[in-house]
Protein backbone atom coordinates (compact mmCIF):
# COMPACT_ATOMS: atom_id res chain seq x y z
CA UNK A 1 0.00 0.00 0.00
CA UNK A 2 1.32 3.93 -0.68
CA UNK A 3 2.73 5.42 2.25
CA UNK A 4 -0.05 7.83 4.23
CA UNK A 5 1.22 11.20 4.98
CA UNK A 6 2.31 11.36 8.34
CA UNK A 7 -0.25 13.08 10.94
CA UNK A 8 -0.33 17.01 10.79
CA UNK A 9 1.33 16.95 7.10
CA UNK A 10 -0.56 18.47 4.41
CA UNK A 11 -0.50 17.31 0.96
CA UNK A 12 1.46 19.47 -1.39
CA UNK A 13 1.27 19.27 -5.34
CA UNK A 14 4.56 19.21 -7.03
CA UNK A 15 5.93 22.35 -8.57
CA UNK A 16 5.92 20.90 -12.27
CA UNK A 17 2.42 20.30 -11.89
CA UNK A 18 1.30 24.16 -11.21
CA UNK A 19 3.44 25.64 -13.61
CA UNK A 20 1.76 22.88 -16.00
CA UNK A 21 -1.44 24.69 -14.87
CA UNK A 22 -0.29 28.21 -15.23
CA UNK A 23 0.17 27.48 -18.47
CA UNK A 24 -2.82 26.06 -19.52
CA UNK A 25 -4.61 28.66 -17.89
CA UNK A 26 -3.02 31.41 -20.06
CA UNK A 27 -3.50 28.85 -22.88
CA UNK A 28 -7.16 29.30 -22.68
CA UNK A 29 -7.53 32.97 -22.01
CA UNK A 30 -5.26 33.24 -25.41
CA UNK A 31 -7.73 31.00 -26.77
CA UNK A 32 -10.62 32.70 -25.61
CA UNK A 33 -9.01 36.18 -26.50
CA UNK A 34 -8.67 35.40 -29.84
CA UNK A 35 -11.54 33.61 -30.62
CA UNK A 36 -13.32 37.07 -29.65
CA UNK A 37 -11.42 39.15 -31.78
CA UNK A 38 -12.10 36.67 -34.66
CA UNK A 39 -16.20 37.64 -33.59
CA UNK A 40 -15.59 41.65 -34.07
CA UNK A 41 -16.93 42.66 -37.81
CA UNK A 42 -15.15 43.54 -40.25
CA UNK A 43 -15.79 47.05 -42.34
CA UNK A 44 -14.46 48.76 -45.64
CA UNK A 45 -12.66 52.49 -44.43
CA UNK A 46 -14.79 54.99 -46.21
CA UNK A 47 -13.61 57.22 -48.41
CA UNK A 48 -12.93 60.55 -46.68
CA UNK A 49 -10.69 62.56 -48.76
CA UNK A 50 -11.26 65.96 -49.77
CA UNK A 51 -14.32 65.93 -47.47
CA UNK A 52 -14.56 68.27 -44.72
CA UNK A 53 -13.26 67.43 -41.31
CA UNK A 54 -16.47 67.32 -39.04
CA UNK A 55 -18.22 65.42 -42.55
CA UNK A 56 -15.06 62.52 -42.55
CA UNK A 57 -15.60 62.05 -38.95
CA UNK A 58 -19.51 61.69 -39.40
CA UNK A 59 -18.98 58.77 -41.82
CA UNK A 60 -16.13 56.85 -40.29
CA UNK A 61 -18.60 56.78 -37.15
CA UNK A 62 -21.26 55.71 -39.27
CA UNK A 63 -19.16 53.23 -40.34
CA UNK A 64 -18.25 51.74 -36.39
CA UNK A 65 -14.34 53.58 -36.91
CA UNK A 66 -12.96 55.77 -34.71
CA UNK A 67 -11.23 59.06 -35.96
CA UNK A 68 -8.04 61.03 -35.29
CA UNK A 69 -6.36 64.14 -36.78
CA UNK A 70 -3.02 63.15 -37.00
CA UNK A 71 -1.35 65.92 -38.77
CA UNK A 72 -2.57 69.14 -40.06
CA UNK A 73 -0.03 70.28 -43.22
CA UNK A 74 -0.37 73.20 -46.01
CA UNK A 75 -1.59 71.87 -49.64
CA UNK A 76 -2.41 74.08 -52.45
CA UNK A 77 -4.61 71.56 -54.15
CA UNK A 78 -6.74 70.67 -50.89
CA UNK A 79 -9.42 73.41 -49.33
CA UNK A 80 -8.68 74.04 -45.84
CA UNK A 81 -10.28 71.94 -43.03
CA UNK A 82 -10.23 69.04 -46.05
CA UNK A 83 -8.95 65.56 -45.52
CA UNK A 84 -6.11 65.12 -47.43
CA UNK A 85 -5.45 61.10 -46.51
CA UNK A 86 -6.58 58.56 -44.28
CA UNK A 87 -4.43 55.73 -42.66
CA UNK A 88 -5.84 53.17 -43.19
CA UNK A 89 -6.68 54.09 -46.90
CA UNK A 90 -9.96 54.35 -48.37
CA UNK A 91 -11.37 51.02 -49.33
CA UNK A 92 -9.15 48.99 -47.04
CA UNK A 93 -10.73 46.14 -45.37
CA UNK A 94 -10.63 46.88 -41.62
CA UNK A 95 -11.88 45.55 -38.11
CA UNK A 96 -14.91 47.88 -36.36
CA UNK A 97 -13.51 50.38 -33.69
CA UNK A 98 -10.46 50.54 -35.08
CA UNK A 99 -8.97 54.56 -35.25
CA UNK A 100 -8.23 55.78 -38.58
CA UNK A 101 -6.20 58.65 -38.87
CA UNK A 102 -6.71 61.71 -40.97
CA UNK A 103 -4.36 64.19 -41.99
CA UNK A 104 -6.00 67.74 -42.63
CA UNK A 105 -5.26 70.71 -45.25
CA UNK A 106 -4.43 74.12 -43.58
CA UNK A 107 -5.04 75.34 -47.51
CA UNK A 108 -2.05 76.95 -49.70
CA UNK A 109 1.50 77.71 -47.93
CA UNK A 110 1.44 80.98 -46.83
CA UNK A 111 4.73 82.87 -48.20
CA UNK A 112 7.12 84.58 -46.10
CA UNK A 113 7.34 87.94 -46.69
CA UNK A 114 4.38 88.36 -48.86
CA UNK A 115 4.36 89.26 -52.53
CA UNK A 116 8.05 89.94 -54.13
CA UNK A 117 9.16 92.79 -54.99
CA UNK A 118 9.50 93.00 -58.57
CA UNK A 119 9.11 96.28 -60.27
CA UNK A 120 11.61 97.33 -62.18
CA UNK A 121 12.45 93.73 -63.32
CA UNK A 122 11.39 92.58 -67.25
CA UNK A 123 8.64 90.51 -67.75
CA UNK A 124 10.64 87.02 -67.93
CA UNK A 125 12.07 87.95 -64.75
CA UNK A 126 9.19 88.92 -62.63
CA UNK A 127 7.18 86.14 -64.09
CA UNK A 128 10.25 83.48 -62.75
CA UNK A 129 10.61 85.04 -58.95
CA UNK A 130 6.86 84.63 -58.58
CA UNK A 131 6.12 81.18 -59.83
CA UNK A 132 9.32 80.50 -57.96
CA UNK A 133 7.38 81.27 -55.08
CA UNK A 134 4.17 79.56 -56.27
CA UNK A 135 2.49 82.57 -57.51
CA UNK A 136 0.48 82.81 -60.64
CA UNK A 137 1.46 86.03 -62.42
CA UNK A 138 -0.38 87.70 -65.04
CA UNK A 139 0.66 90.68 -67.29
CA UNK A 140 -1.17 93.50 -68.01
CA UNK A 141 0.59 96.11 -70.65
CA UNK A 142 0.23 100.07 -69.25
CA UNK A 143 1.32 103.28 -70.73
CA UNK A 144 4.44 104.66 -68.80
CA UNK A 145 6.13 107.93 -69.48
CA UNK A 146 8.90 106.88 -66.88
CA UNK A 147 9.37 103.39 -66.81
CA UNK A 148 11.08 101.90 -69.92
CA UNK A 149 8.79 99.43 -71.91
CA UNK A 150 8.89 95.77 -71.02
CA UNK A 151 10.01 96.96 -67.47
CA UNK A 152 7.48 96.62 -64.24
CA UNK A 153 5.43 99.32 -63.46
CA UNK A 154 3.81 97.70 -60.10
CA UNK A 155 2.14 94.95 -59.17
CA UNK A 156 -1.53 93.96 -57.95
CA UNK A 157 -1.39 92.75 -55.11
CA UNK A 158 1.67 95.04 -54.55
CA UNK A 159 5.26 93.98 -52.89
CA UNK A 160 4.72 92.81 -49.25
CA UNK A 161 1.21 92.01 -49.09
CA UNK A 162 0.07 88.75 -47.64
CA UNK A 163 -0.06 86.09 -50.29
CA UNK A 164 -0.85 82.23 -50.72
CA UNK A 165 0.69 79.85 -53.36
CA UNK A 166 -1.62 79.23 -55.88
CA UNK A 167 -2.89 83.08 -55.35
CA UNK A 168 -2.97 85.08 -58.79
CA UNK A 169 -0.60 88.22 -58.99
CA UNK A 170 -1.20 90.50 -61.64
CA UNK A 171 2.11 92.34 -63.18
CA UNK A 172 1.69 95.77 -65.11
CA UNK A 173 4.04 95.96 -67.64
CA UNK A 174 5.29 99.47 -69.59
CA UNK A 175 4.19 99.39 -72.94
CA UNK A 176 6.48 102.91 -72.89
CA UNK A 177 4.98 106.26 -73.69
CA UNK A 178 0.92 106.16 -74.96
CA UNK A 179 0.75 107.23 -78.33
CA UNK A 180 -0.15 110.23 -79.31
CA UNK A 181 -3.75 110.74 -80.53
CA UNK A 182 -4.58 110.53 -84.39
CA UNK A 183 -7.43 113.48 -85.61
CA UNK A 184 -10.13 111.85 -87.68
CA UNK A 185 -9.64 113.29 -91.05
CA UNK A 186 -12.35 114.20 -93.39
CA UNK A 187 -13.26 111.64 -95.65
CA UNK A 188 -17.10 112.43 -96.93
CA UNK A 189 -16.84 113.02 -101.03
CA UNK A 190 -13.67 110.61 -100.98
CA UNK A 191 -13.69 107.12 -103.33
CA UNK A 192 -13.61 104.69 -101.06
CA UNK A 193 -10.18 103.24 -101.90
CA UNK A 194 -8.71 106.59 -101.19
CA UNK A 195 -10.60 106.86 -98.12
CA UNK A 196 -8.94 103.60 -96.90
CA UNK A 197 -5.51 104.37 -97.77
CA UNK A 198 -6.35 107.83 -95.97
CA UNK A 199 -6.91 105.66 -93.00
CA UNK A 200 -3.65 102.95 -93.82
CA UNK A 201 -1.27 106.08 -93.43
CA UNK A 202 -3.09 107.06 -90.50
CA UNK A 203 -2.30 103.94 -88.85
CA UNK A 204 -6.53 103.78 -88.49
CA UNK A 205 -8.71 100.74 -89.68
CA UNK A 206 -10.89 100.20 -91.87
CA UNK A 207 -14.10 98.70 -90.21
CA UNK A 208 -17.50 98.06 -90.84
CA UNK A 209 -18.78 99.65 -94.24
CA UNK A 210 -22.18 100.16 -95.01
CA UNK A 211 -23.72 100.99 -98.12
CA UNK A 212 -26.74 103.31 -98.75
CA UNK A 213 -28.63 105.34 -101.48
CA UNK A 214 -27.06 108.77 -101.27
CA UNK A 215 -26.66 112.09 -102.80
CA UNK A 216 -23.02 111.12 -104.38
CA UNK A 217 -22.16 108.21 -106.72
CA UNK A 218 -21.59 105.17 -106.26
CA UNK A 219 -18.32 103.93 -104.33
CA UNK A 220 -18.28 107.26 -102.56
CA UNK A 221 -17.90 107.64 -98.89
CA UNK A 222 -21.11 109.51 -97.59
CA UNK A 223 -20.29 108.82 -93.35
CA UNK A 224 -17.55 107.95 -91.22
CA UNK A 225 -17.84 107.05 -87.58
CA UNK A 226 -16.03 108.58 -85.73
CA UNK A 227 -17.28 111.96 -87.50
CA UNK A 228 -14.07 113.84 -88.88
CA UNK A 229 -12.08 115.88 -86.53
CA UNK A 230 -12.77 113.38 -83.53
CA UNK A 231 -9.62 112.20 -82.01
CA UNK A 232 -8.46 108.65 -81.94
CA UNK A 233 -6.06 106.02 -80.55
CA UNK A 234 -3.58 104.35 -83.38
CA UNK A 235 -5.10 101.51 -84.76
CA UNK A 236 -8.43 102.22 -83.59
CA UNK A 237 -11.14 101.30 -86.48
CA UNK A 238 -13.52 103.86 -88.38
CA UNK A 239 -16.72 102.70 -89.72
CA UNK A 240 -17.59 103.91 -93.33
CA UNK A 241 -20.98 104.33 -94.82
CA UNK A 242 -20.38 104.44 -98.66
CA UNK A 243 -23.08 105.40 -101.40
CA UNK A 244 -24.63 102.80 -103.32
CA UNK A 245 -25.46 105.23 -105.93
CA UNK A 246 -27.99 108.25 -106.61
CA UNK A 247 -31.63 109.01 -106.34
CA UNK A 248 -31.41 111.10 -108.72
CA UNK A 249 -28.74 112.36 -111.87
CA UNK A 250 -28.27 114.85 -113.94
CA UNK A 251 -25.54 116.91 -116.87
CA UNK A 252 -25.74 120.11 -117.45
CA UNK A 253 -23.19 122.98 -118.41
CA UNK A 254 -22.23 126.51 -116.47
CA UNK A 255 -20.06 129.35 -118.14
CA UNK A 256 -17.93 130.78 -115.33
CA UNK A 257 -18.20 134.75 -115.95
CA UNK A 258 -15.54 136.76 -118.24
CA UNK A 259 -15.34 139.43 -115.62
CA UNK A 260 -13.49 137.32 -112.98
CA UNK A 261 -10.11 137.51 -112.37
CA UNK A 262 -7.77 134.39 -112.43
CA UNK A 263 -6.81 132.04 -111.01
CA UNK A 264 -10.80 131.45 -110.49
CA UNK A 265 -11.64 128.39 -107.99
CA UNK A 266 -15.36 126.79 -109.35
CA UNK A 267 -17.76 124.86 -106.39
CA UNK A 268 -21.15 123.61 -107.51
CA UNK A 269 -22.99 122.04 -104.66
CA UNK A 270 -26.14 120.15 -104.41
CA UNK A 271 -28.78 120.79 -101.36
CA UNK A 272 -30.94 117.94 -101.00
CA UNK A 273 -32.02 115.46 -98.40
CA UNK A 274 -28.77 114.55 -97.57
CA UNK A 275 -27.38 115.68 -93.76
CA UNK A 276 -25.52 119.08 -95.69
CA UNK A 277 -24.57 120.22 -99.00
CA UNK A 278 -22.39 118.08 -100.63
CA UNK A 279 -20.06 119.16 -103.80
CA UNK A 280 -20.70 117.70 -107.44
CA UNK A 281 -18.01 119.93 -109.13
CA UNK A 282 -14.69 121.33 -107.79
CA UNK A 283 -12.24 122.65 -109.99
CA UNK A 284 -10.22 125.32 -111.07
CA UNK A 285 -11.42 127.17 -114.49
CA UNK A 286 -10.77 130.03 -116.84
CA UNK A 287 -12.67 133.00 -116.63
CA UNK A 288 -15.89 132.69 -119.90
CA UNK A 289 -14.77 128.83 -119.52
CA UNK A 290 -17.46 126.09 -120.26
CA UNK A 291 -17.37 123.65 -117.10
CA UNK A 292 -19.37 120.38 -117.39
CA UNK A 293 -21.29 119.10 -114.17
CA UNK A 294 -22.99 115.82 -113.43
CA UNK A 295 -24.91 116.24 -110.87
CA UNK A 296 -26.01 113.66 -107.94
CA UNK A 297 -29.02 114.16 -105.64
CA UNK A 298 -31.09 112.34 -103.15
CA UNK A 299 -34.51 112.39 -102.73
CA UNK A 300 -37.67 113.73 -105.46
CA UNK A 301 -35.50 117.06 -105.90
CA UNK A 302 -32.68 119.00 -105.58
CA UNK A 303 -31.24 122.82 -106.11
CA UNK A 304 -27.47 123.30 -107.18
CA UNK A 305 -25.67 126.39 -106.58
CA UNK A 306 -22.09 127.27 -108.45
CA UNK A 307 -19.38 129.45 -106.81
CA UNK A 308 -16.70 131.34 -108.45
CA UNK A 309 -14.14 132.27 -105.86
CA UNK A 310 -16.60 131.54 -102.80
CA UNK A 311 -19.39 134.18 -104.34
CA UNK A 312 -22.90 132.70 -105.97
CA UNK A 313 -22.67 133.09 -109.94
CA UNK A 314 -25.51 130.52 -110.63
CA UNK A 315 -27.83 128.43 -109.28
CA UNK A 316 -30.80 126.23 -110.00
CA UNK A 317 -33.29 122.89 -109.53
CA UNK A 318 -32.52 119.23 -109.87
CA UNK A 319 -35.68 117.03 -110.42
CA UNK A 320 -37.08 114.14 -113.21
CA UNK A 321 -36.80 116.71 -115.82
CA UNK A 322 -33.29 117.50 -115.35
CA UNK A 323 -31.20 120.75 -113.87
CA UNK A 324 -33.13 123.43 -114.77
Amino acid sequence: PAPRPAPGHRWRAPRWLAGLLIIALALAGGAYALNQAMQVPTVRVPNVVGRSQPRAVSLLTAAGLQANVSATIPNAKVAPGDVISADPAPGSAVKQGRTVLLTISTGPAVIAGGVPDVTGLGTHAAESMLRSVGLVPTPSAQYSATVQKGQVIASDPPAGAPARQGDAVTIQVSAGPAPQPVTMPALVGDLLSDAEATLKTLDLQTGTITQTKSGYPAGYVVGTAPAANSQLSPGQSVDLTVSSGCQGSATFQLTVPKALVPPVQVLVVVTDQMPSPHPVYQEPAAPGATITVNACWLGPAARWTAYANGNVFASGTLGASGAN
